[in-house]
């Protein structure tokens, strides 16, 4: 039946109707259709496109089988068994826009994933993280700093710009917005002490609406990324190798990741109040957590200067 609301579904209308979602979900749902795509072509020696027509006019059995081919080939080519299913997940989406609908009880009785490894994470030490600031650049020293001593995500951190701060208190407070946060909860959170005086000189240079880790390349005027969340990730890989600190799970990931930082916050913060780790981490919030949401300001910074001493790396005699 013709319809003045008929729209064709395609990769183009599907890139629009993405396009709210964070850009890292973005950039793991285009990932996920790409290694698919890899799979067809392999397969069947046809496009992600072409297999996804012909599943909407087979029976779902067959779409299963296909889509448990697709779990086999990744298996054979090293994936982890970790991030099959999560992949899985964001082509999913991609299905379902096309119509193809999967269910999580089909999923359950119809694939068969490989099991995931749990394996204990390596405890991050401040030795550890001292060798790693040696051998690290101005830039992602003072980010590797900045996520010990508050907990945020990479990806926060990312977005994070000048007007978010607030200078006026002991630490320098930071005001995560609700649109940026996992969450999609604001929160706040502090640098340390070792971090305040490396902002401080930092932001005399920035305007408002600056993003922080952000720079203005030389005789451009243009904003460029300092580090995106990829090449920090690469560039900390080169750290722990270059001071020995590359050991890899048997999974073949590393121990120490940029998540290794916000782990570090975690535990510590833990240590005193677990409710108050997870409320400056931007966890998810249990009941008794949502408390921690009418502290004022001056109480929050009470608390973390409490166990603001655990956080603290660098060496009194360490130039900053």
């Amino acid at each position: 039946m013709s319809t003045f609301l008929d729209k064709t579904r395609n990769r183009e209308t599907f890139e629009e109707k993405i396009r709210s979602k964070s850009p890292d979900t973005q950039k793991s749902i285009r990932s996920a259709i790409r290694n698919f795509d890899g799979f067809c072509k392999a397969r069947y020696k046809r496009t992600v496109d072409e297999v996804i027509s012909e599943y909407q006019s087979v029976e779902m059995d067959l779409v299963y089988d296909s889509l448990q081919g697709w779990i086999n080939w990744n298996v054979k080519n090293g994936l982890s068994p970790n991030s099959i299913p999560t992949m899985f997940s964001y082509l999913k989406t991609y299905l379902r826009y096309h119509r193809i609908m999967i269910t999580k009880e089909d999923v359950a009785e119809q694939l068969s994933f490989p099991h995931r490894m749990k394996e204990e994470r390596h405890p991050l030490t401040k030795d550890e993280i001292r060798k790693i600031l040696e051998v690290s650049s101005r830039g992602n020293r003072l980010r590797i700093l900045a996520q010990l001593s508050s907990g945020m995500r990479q990806r926060e951190m990312l977005q994070l710009r000048k007007r978010d701060l607030n200078l006026t208190q002991k630490r320098i407070m930071v005001n995560i917005p609700a649109s940026i946060t996992k969450t999609k909860k604001s929160r706040v959170t502090f640098f340390s002490k070792e971090v305040t005086p490396l902002f401080r000189h930092i932001l005399r240079t920035m305007d408002d609406d600056d993003r922080i880790f952000y720079y203005t390349r030389k005789n451009s005027g243009k904003k460029r990324p300092k580090n995106t969340g990829h090449q920090y990730q690469n560039m900390l890989a080169k750290y722990v190798e270059r001071t020995g600190l590359d050991q890899r799970y048997e999974s073949g990931h590393h121990k120490i990741t940029t998540h290794s930082f916000r782990a570090y916050f975690i535990t510590k913060v833990s240590r005193h109040d677990p409710n108050l780790a997870k409320y400056f981490a931007g966890q998810e919030q249990s009941r008794d957590l949502l408390t921690y949401d009418r502290l004022t300001v001056e109480e929050k910074l009470e608390h973390y200067i409490k166990f603001e001493r655990d956080l603290l790396v660098l060496g009194k005699d360490e130039k900053r």
